[in-house]
């Protein structure tokens, strides 16, 4: 009885500092504290490296300076070429740094890569994985599947999102020092729940991964809701009915249902805005350079 008396009483002085706690320590690692990526109000989610945003604001003060002292004290041949040459470089570091992102939103996830972007909706996604890169595994079509054969797989690489061998092993040892911590008792971090604890000890790469696939998965539940309100009461209790024309079946079937729904395959679109941002100043550089 006594025993009893003790774990009742220890759940509560438990459940009473929960209450304390501050908002961060919810386990709720998406919207809050450890989270990689950022939730707009379209409800979208954007996925970002902070270190190559870090490197576009940077660069982009460095050569404002430069072409403001340029302007100003520069009036030469070799000023107008310096000037261009920095205007090229701003373009380039605007495609490869501040471009690149994923955006993840209720039907698809974009990878937007310097010069593409590539929008899969979440039916024929398959797998979401890190190796050196967050790379999104999708099907390419069903036209094999059709046929008895199993659908044709494709594996996109994001330039936005990058986590070399060294980086990870950098991860893995401060999720152990983190373990120390909460062995040794340390105050405040003990306390952090061990979703969020594993949460934060990892890459901004190895988050996102996290992130994506919880929203992968609410994604295809999202979908089997669909189809099976769609269905209509008889299916609940009767077999279930089987897919129809144009649907995939399995946990990779995409938002809708029957021959109406919209096939579930990689929409590749080329930029024009970086291919110009590269185009145009390398095209500034080659006529001043080639006016004497």
């Amino acid at each position: 009885m006594s025993s009893s008396q003790d774990s009742h009483s220890s759940n509560g002085a438990e459940a009473s500092r929960s209450r304390d706690l501050p908002a961060f320590a919810a386990p709720a690692p998406r919207a809050g504290f450890g989270a990689a990526g950022v939730r707009s109000a379209t409800g979208r989610t954007v996925f970002r490296s902070p270190g190559a945003v870090a490197i576009w604001y940077v660069w982009l003060i460095f050569a404002a300076l430069n072409l403001i002292d340029l302007a100003v004290q520069g009036h030469d041949h070799t000023s107008a070429v310096i000037a261009a040459v920095l205007v090229l470089i701003t373009g380039i570091v605007f495609v490869t740094a501040l471009r690149p992102r994923i955006i993840a939103d209720d039907d698809a996830v974009t990878l937007r890569n310097p010069m593409r972007d590539i929008r899969v909706p979440w039916g024929a996604v398959t797998l979401i994985d890190l190796h050196e890169a967050v790379r999104v595994h999708c099907a390419t079509g069903a036209g094999e599947a059709a046929a008895g054969g199993a659908a044709p797989q494709r594996v996109l690489r994001s330039w936005a999102l990058q986590s070399s061998r060294r980086s990870r092993m950098k991860a893995q040892t401060r999720a152990r020092a983190r373990e120390a911590e909460v062995t040794r008792g340390s105050p405040g971090f003990a306390q952090v729940p061990r979703d969020v604890q594993a949460l934060t000890a990892q890459s901004a790469a190895a988050r996102a991964v996290i992130e994506l696939d919880e929203l992968r998965a609410a994604a295809e539940r999202s979908a089997a809701a669909e189809r099976s309100a769609a269905t209509g009461p008889r299916a609940a209790t009767g077999p279930r009915a089987a897919p129809g024309p144009g649907a995939a079946p399995g946990p990779g079937a995409a938002p809708g249902s029957g021959a109406a729904a919209q096939p579930a395959v990689p929409a590749v679109t080329w930029s024009i805005a970086s291919a110009a941002a590269i185009a145009l100043p390398a095209l500034l550089v080659a006529v001043v350079s080639l006016i004497p």
